[in-house]
């Protein structure tokens, strides 16, 4: 698997970022969850380009899991 160079991070810290990055969850091919490295890793399909690979650390990635799991499920 080849990840892209976007690491987003996660924590109880709240830092106002310049950058905001949208995904729409139609454009989400696949997700997974990496355990040991607490990660919550999903592809995502890019318009004329190859899709990436986003990996998002975080010490909630059981919950996260849960959540678009669930949210997921209704759709």
């Amino acid at each position: 698997m080849t990840l892209s160079h976007i690491v987003i991070i996660m924590s109880c810290v709240c830092v106002l970022q310049s950058q905001v990055i949208e995904f729409a969850w139609e454009d989400v091919l696949q997700f997974e969850v990496d355990n040991d490295q607490m990660t919550f890793n999903f592809e995502y399909r890019r318009e004329g380009r190859k899709p990436r690979w986003i990996r998002i650390f975080t010490p909630y990635v059981s919950a996260l899991l849960t959540s678009v799991s669930t949210w997921l499920s209704l759709c």
